[in-house]
């Protein structure tokens, strides 16, 4: 599968201010680094010696600022799949490991020399992202300091819910992958620890959003009975049940119509039911997704080329700010309609079609009925085949 940015579930605690996150180039993505797109991972971090011998002279704002840029110069992402992963990903992430298993130990060391600092509790939650990162990267020195770190911390007295749940989801997301790979053994154990998780904290939506996370990958049969039995929990929290409800719309999809009607940022009257007797691509994206900027030219191509034809697109916008949007397709000559309501992962389709990553490229065929939800690949090839009144290789699912 090809990168993608998902949603991060509304889990923003996870979001820190020094912009971490795990990012994760085939299957998933928060952030950045895909090997095949940048750069090899930068420099590895400042050696301990190199920063707290000069830890009395500064202030903790100094040293807060330093350890924040050493981070986002280093953020590179890791590499993560259902399929073992190839020899040039391996390394990357084994660059990415050391890099963030440094980074991790910065945070310690500012922790040590500035215990009282009003940016600890933004620090600690670094250091802890920065081990599962390495720790998802195959660094089993992080693996080991992640798990003694926050087994320590869980014993201290007073825990809020919030601070304890932050705490309890790493244990249980450090056991989801071992060198960005994702094995049958990680994933029952993951969906067991989130399951714990519901239990712990039955009040709270994040756990039942991991949970329903873990459907991905799953069979359309095998999904579906997951999500239904998650929907049927009781005491689920009503953003949940909403997510939930978007999900199986998604699935039952298939062969059926699509229902969006709007208009579009120039103006257009869009309504898709009028669009029966041409192929249509709709596309689930924004300006600031980098794999969906890199799916351009071949969304492009294929307008060009097919657009005679019967080939239309519509774009389905999940940025932010209406001008930043216009100013792109303007740049970008992309004479397609857009939808744009500016409310990013909360956009009105996005929410009734259960889009929880993009890009999401969807075919309609000429019949009106949604026939691909993985249009990315063989984009081309689908579309041709399509305006041949020929089904697609990959069916709706």
């Amino acid at each position: 599968m090809k990168p993608h940015i998902k949603n991060n579930w509304g889990m923003k605690q996870f979001s820190l201010i020094l912009g971490l996150g795990l990012v994760a180039a085939p299957l998933l993505s928060f952030g950045a680094a895909n090997p095949a797109a940048e750069d090899k991972p930068a420099q590895a971090a400042p050696s301990l010696a190199e920063n707290t011998g000069q830890a009395d002279a500064k202030s903790d704002e100094q040293a807060f600022m330093e350890l924040a840029h050493t981070i986002m110069a280093n953020n590179k992402g890791v590499v993560i799949g259902d399929t073992p992963l190839s020899e040039e990903h391996r390394k990357w992430n084994e660059e990415v490991a050391q890099v963030s298993l440094n980074n991790a130990k910065l945070a310690g060391q500012f922790l040590t020399n500035f215990p009282a600092s009003k940016h600890a509790a933004d620090v600690a939650e670094a250091e802890r992202q920065l081990l599962l990162k390495a720790t998802y990267a195959g660094s089993s020195e992080a693996r080991s300091r992640l798990e003694g770190l926050v087994a320590e911390k869980l014993k201290a007295p007073g825990l809020d819910e919030v601070e304890r749940f932050k705490l309890r989801a790493v244990q249980v997301q450090a056991a989801e992958r071992v060198n960005g790979e994702s094995t049958e053994e990680n994933r029952a154990a993951y969906e067991h620890g989130v399951r714990q998780l519901v239990a712990e904290f039955p009040k709270r939506p994040e756990p039942y959003l991991m949970l329903l996370q873990a459907t991905q990958g799953l069979d359309t049969a095998k999904r579906r009975a997951a999500i239904e039995e998650l929907s049927s929990m009781p005491g689920v929290p009503e953003m949940v049940k909403q997510r939930v409800d978007g999900m199986l719309r998604q699935l039952k999809l298939a062969g059926h119509p699509l229902e969006i009607q709007f208009t579009a940022v120039d103006g257009r009257e869009v309504d898709l039911a009028k669009y029966k007797g041409k192929v249509v691509l709709v596309d689930f994206w924004a300006t600031w997704c980098g794999p969906c900027v890199a799916e351009l030219p071949h969304v492009k191509e294929a307008y060009e080329k097919f657009h005679a034809q019967g080939f239309e697109v519509v774009g389905i916008s999940f940025d932010s700010e209406k001008s930043a949007l216009e100013k792109f397709v303007a740049a970008r000559d992309m004479p397609w309609p857009q939808y744009f309501d500016g409310k990013k992962w909360e956009n009105k389709f996005g929410q009734q079609y259960g889009i929880d990553s993009i890009p999401r490229m969807w075919l309609v065929d000429r019949d009106g009925n949604l026939v691909d939800t993985e249009a990315r690949d063989g984009l081309a090839e689908k579309v041709e085949r399509l305006l041949a009144g020929k089904q697609t290789p990959a069916a709706a699912k």
